[in-house]
């Protein structure tokens, strides 16, 4: 069909305008451009026309008046009607291309929406934070509300359908949907780590308090934890994370390094690819002649990190320092040439000879008026200046002037210690710190007793207690052996009666044993003893915590035991159905810790699974949804649950 002659009937039969013809103070519709315009609704105008005039058995070439007259209808009547086609023309013309909109999905049952909305809400104000809106229109939701949505999703599902469900929890349709796909093909990824735990001091304020006990009932993201904690407690964002920072519940943000400094460039480069350089006058006082000179020291400094690379000192700043500078930077860099040097504009550094020097290595000149091109050397020269400033030498002889320079170079690494910014003093000097130190009389009074009782402790410090049975066994055993000559004074036996008489007496029996097999050199013999009763020490000690060991291990297991048979009990009080007990048990399963534990509450999910089999499905669908639970271990469930099912456990 072509589409200029479709359009010219249509004009001509049905809507092309005739001044002649009027009715009262109507007058016939003409179509606007933009239905005019849309060549597929004039083709469907036509098509419908067709198959009115074959039912209706009138001739295309007939008058409007004939028509009425043949179909007994009133013709002003037919020209309303025609005005109210053509208004409703012009949307169907303008109307893009896609998917109707989706109709909003009808709940068949009133009540049971409201059920699960109050069910839904009821969650949300038990969990804060488990549902958080953002001013977009966006919401974010916790690993706990999207259980508990599927979970209601289960008993939904049999007689409704997905768009009802999200129309009456209120979550949006595509967030519901890809939730239940997730969930059809299995585990989800593991969750985030858990907050710490809330520690508290007692003198607390009841805002902080406060502040604190919302934070660990929140299961949002900290973002919109501030959000509600400023509204709620009327007070700055800032306020609220410094509060969580001191009760130690958020860690400090780490900042960015700062940008690079280098002309034209907004990217970091890598370590040793750009060396900036600049020159600083330090000055010298003699004190023996009272003379003062001054020398330039032109430092080079990498860019990346700051490293100081290599030095020269001449009288004046000029190109031959700078290149002498350079080929040192290239000697500490293991011969590794950087790429490029940034320069200050003083006419030295325009010498040819510096560029061929330290080529290929690009010549970069800072940009004039800003020093932040070489911000990174001017840091460092600001800092020597703070830190050494002037040095102080002694010119009388060459040993006083060794020994001045000496001190002065000590003084200068101390100030660079002392002086410099420490992360762990909040960006202050250890010296700025010491100084403002400010120590009450009772911090002064605890110190000092402190003190006196260190010092007593290292004065006298404290002796073990000899043990008389012991000791008698070793007087009787020296006087034996004819060793108390050996030990005089008795120094050695009271430093061997600490032992246990258990240990005296073994290493006493394997002395003798030794001695009858003239195995022992008399000269020594004392000092074998004295190691033997050392070592069998050792040995009755791992007998004691071998035999303690089991004992608490035995007992320990029966008290695991008996824990755990109690919860069992209760779970099975507390079943409504067969269904409910197994959730609760592979919730336990997944939840469990300790190797006893864990395998208390697999035995007794497999069991309970051999029993019922057909709730074997049941098990498989809630363990997915355990997204506190660590993926490792609701893997190795599924597993053993798998197994289970295929008849190979």
């Amino acid at each position: 069909m072509m589409v200029a002659p479709t359009t010219r009937i249509v004009r001509s039969v049905l809507l092309t305008p005739r001044p002649a013809i009027r009715i009262g103070r109507a007058t016939i519709v003409t179509l606007s451009p933009v239905v005019l315009e849309d060549k597929s609704l004039l083709v469907a105008l036509i098509v419908l026309a067709r198959e009115a005039l074959r039912e209706s058995g009138l001739d295309l070439g007939a008058s409007i008046a004939v028509a009425c007259r043949s179909l007994e209808v009133n013709r002003t009547y037919v020209y309303d009607v025609a005005a109210r086609i053509v208004g409703a023309l012009a949307p169907l013309a303008t109307a893009t291309a896609g998917r109707p909109a989706r109709p909003a999905p009808a709940v068949a049952d009133d009540a049971v929406a409201v059920r699960l909305q109050n069910r839904i809400l009821r969650y949300r104000l038990d969990h804060p934070g488990a549902v958080a809106e953002h001013a977009a229109g966006r919401s974010s939701y916790s690993t706990g509300f999207r259980r508990f949505a599927l979970e209601q999703l289960d008993a939904w599902q049999p007689t409704g359908t997905l768009e009802s469900f999200a129309a009456a929890a209120e979550i949006p349709f595509d967030t519901l949907r890809d939730w239940h796909e997730a969930d059809r093909h299995g585990l989800t990824p593991p969750p985030p780590p858990e907050r710490p735990a809330v520690s508290l001091p007692r003198d607390v304020a009841p805002l902080v308090r406060d502040i604190a006990e919302l934070f660990s009932k929140w299961e949002g993201s900290t973002r919109d934890f501030l959000r509600c904690a400023a509204r709620r407690f009327h007070l700055p964002r800032g306020a609220v994370l410094r509060v969580l920072r001191l009760l130690g519940l958020v860690s400090p943000s780490r900042r960015r390094g700062p940008p690079p400094r280098y002309r034209g460039s907004t990217e970091r480069l890598a370590p040793g690819s750009v060396l900036a350089s600049d020159g600083k006058t330090v000055r010298v006082h003699l004190t023996h002649s009272l003379r003062d000179l001054s020398f330039v020291v032109h430092q080079m400094v990498d860019q990346a990190t700051g490293c100081r690379t290599g030095s020269a000192v001449a009288p004046t700043e000029n190109a031959g320092s700078a290149a002498l500078a350079f080929r040192r930077s290239v000697t500490f860099l293991a011969e590794h040439r950087p790429q490029a040097l940034v320069i200050d504009n003083r006419p030295c550094y325009s010498d040819p000879a510096l560029a061929a020097a330290i080529a290929p290595t690009l010549i970069v000149p800072a940009t004039l008026g800003r020093p932040q091109n070489n911000a990174i050397v001017e840091g460092t020269f600001g800092l020597f200046e703070q830190q050494v400033g002037s040095l102080h030498l002694d010119d009388r002889n060459i040993d006083a002037l060794a020994q001045s320079a000496v001190a002065e170079a000590y003084r200068a690494w101390e100030a660079a210690s002392n002086h410099a910014p420490r992360p762990e003093y909040a960006g202050k000097s250890r010296a700025q710190v010491l100084r403002e130190s400010r120590p009450s009389v009772e911090q002064l009074r605890r110190d000092r007793l402190f003190l006196e009782r260190l010092r007593e402790r290292h004065l006298n410090p404290p002796r073990p207690p000899e043990n008389p049975v012991s000791r008698a066994l070793l007087d009787a055993a020296f006087t034996r052996n004819e060793l108390a000559g050996k030990d005089a004074n008795g120094v050695l036996r009271r430093h061997l009666a600490r032992f246990s008489p258990d240990a005296v007496r073994r290493a006493l029996a394997i002395f003798a044993a030794k001695r009858d097999r003239k195995a022992l050199r008399p000269d020594f013999a004392h000092r074998y003893l004295a190691k033997l009763v050392s070592s069998c020490q050792d040995e009755v000690d791992l007998e004691i915590a071998a035999r303690e060991l089991l004992d608490l291990s035995r007992r320990q297991r029966e008290l695991w035991t008996e824990a755990e048979e109690h919860d069992l009990a209760h779970l099975r009080a507390a079943a409504s159905s067969p269904s409910d007990l197994v959730a609760h048990l592979v919730e336990r399963a997944a939840d469990a810790g300790l190797p006893v534990e864990s395998a208390f509450w697999d035995a007794v999910l497999l069991e309970e699974l051999r029993r019922a089999p057909n709730l074997i499905a049941d098990a498989r669908r809630i363990l997915p949804r355990l997204y506190d639970a660590p993926f490792e271990r609701r893997l190795a469930l599924l597993d053993m649950i798998t197994t289970l099912q295929e008849g190979l456990r």
